[in-house]
């Protein structure tokens, strides 16, 4: 459990033991943050813990499944359970299973959505009040190219970064008028990772 009473920035990534989470957790943690991850494997995230054992940040952990709505909300208690504050949330968590509308399987819309999108939304509105407290919170949200340019092949994949990237643009709206200061962004990454650096650039 963190410190309720904490000196360190604390960060919420989702889906932090692969990828461009990992790279993600991995920059946080040099920077002196204590993470907050989730992934559907407890050896992932041993193996997270153990990469970085050495960071000035630590790492706190769950096993989570966000394609599942329990499963999120049993996340949404755990942050809560950990901290008062926090400064960061990115979310990041997401899957693609590659297809065509009028082609892909039974189901693919949904579990997408449930991944990409609600976990997203659920998880932002779960731990707002967290953020709040925070002297200059900021929200990411992991959206794509694909945000913004419809592609053969990319079926419901699509759909949900657009969805992200339409949830970003109205939360940063809301957040306006709250005068609450946290800031929301939508990261459209180019797609891979040089060497250990994280590639990326912000979506409009």
């Amino acid at each position: 459990m963190t410190d309720k009473n904490k000196t360190k920035p604390l960060a919420v990534v989702t889906g932090g033991t692969k990828g461009i989470g990992q790279a993600i957790c991995q920059k946080l943690l040099h920077q002196g943050y204590d993470i907050i991850t989730c992934s559907r494997s407890e050896k992932d995230l041993t193996k997270l813990k153990n990469d970085f054992a050495e960071s000035p940040g630590g790492v706190i952990s769950m096993v989570a499944d966000l394609s599942k709505p329990s499963e999120v909300k049993e996340f949404i208690s755990f942050i809560n359970s950990q901290t008062k504050e926090l400064d960061i949330l990115v979310n990041n968590a997401g899957i693609f299973l590659p297809g065509e509308i009028l082609n892909e399987e039974e189901g693919h819309l949904e579990l997408t959505m449930n991944t990409n999108l609600y976990s997203a939304y659920h998880l932002t509105r779960g731990v707002i009040g967290l953020l709040r407290g925070a002297s200059k919170p900021h929200i990411f949200n992991m959206c794509s190219i694909a945000s913004k340019i419809a592609y053969p092949n990319g079926g419901s994949y699509s759909i949900s970064k657009f969805a992200l990237l339409g949830f970003t643009k109205v939360l940063r709206e809301e957040l306006k008028t709250r005068g609450s200061g946290s800031r929301p962004f939508s990261l459209a990454p180019r797609g891979r990772l040089r060497g250990r650096e994280l590639i990326f650039r912000k979506a409009d």
